[in-house]
């Protein structure tokens, strides 16, 4: 049996957040949505950051408890981007979540457009499925 790609473990519906958004709006979509991060893309879709519900949390406390304005999305995400290409095999995926103890892959094209997201649970559930199925790469 061949090593699963990334595209077959992907999800290709992805939130995502434009860097000029206001963080609560950015906080909102990631409660109504239950996601725990996103991809921030510019206007041509290239992933330019990712926005955590860690930067979220900074983000809230500060403007609840430090009295500061609220920031923009831009201004709280991260920059250090780590990307995959759907082509890649899962085991590059694992090892770059688990290794760089990231939660999400945002999943590039070629041209550096966001197409899709592998996150830690979708691998588990994909590789927890494959284990219940007896199969073995």
């Amino acid at each position: 049996m061949n090593i699963p790609t990334v595209a077959e473990v992907m999800g290709s519906y992805v939130i995502s957040f434009k860097a000029e958004w206001s963080a609560a709006r950015a906080a909102r979509k990631l409660l109504e949505k239950r996601c725990s991060g996103a991809p921030v893309v510019d206007e041509s879709n290239h992933v330019i950051g990712v926005l955590s519900e860690a930067d979220c949390i900074r983000d809230l406390y500060n403007l609840l408890y430090e009295s500061s304005s609220g920031r923009t999305v831009g201004e709280l995400m991260s920059t250090s981007i780590i990307t995959i290409r759907p082509e890649a095999d899962l085991l590059e995926a694992c090892e770059l979540l688990l290794g760089q103890r990231i939660r999400r892959l945002p999943v590039v094209d070629a041209h550096g457009k966001l197409v899709g997201i592998v996150t830690r649970g979708s691998v588990f559930r994909f590789l927890s499925a494959m284990a219940g199925e007896g199969q073995r790469v």
